[in-house]
């Protein structure tokens, strides 16, 4: 498991659409079994 804390949604939004990540997320989901979850906790 792991866990992803932001400070806000938006910073979610930023990181998920880098251009760093989106690098790289198609290896993570090729080689995992995975679930996403948002949360908007206060």
């Amino acid at each position: 498991m792991v866990v992803l804390e932001f400070e806000s949604v938006e910073q979610s939004g930023k990181f998920y659409h880098s251009p760093e990540y989106q690098a790289v997320i198609g290896q993570r989901l090729s080689s995992t079994d995975t679930n996403t979850v948002f949360m908007d906790i206060d």
